[in-house]
């Protein structure tokens, strides 16, 4: 699950973590300056619904998340 919660005047930040031999590579991006509920999901360059990432066995997630 992705939730994040970030203050206001940051415009994206990235975030890199292992989890279960997965590297997932992470961009939030606070497009609307509001830093609000996430507006856009995409895993490996698909769009998902929700805030859950699904799992993996590929060596690196690239996921990108648009509030």
């Amino acid at each position: 699950m992705i939730d994040p919660h970030i203050p206001v005047e940051w415009k994206s930040y990235t975030v890199k973590r292992l989890f279960r031999d997965t590297t997932y590579e992470i961009v939030i991006k606070n497009e609307s300056g509001k830093a609000g509920k996430i507006k856009r999901l995409i895993v490996d360059g698909k769009e998902i619904s929700g805030n859950i990432i699904p799992p993996t066995d590929r060596e690196i997630c690239r996921v990108e998340v648009t509030l």
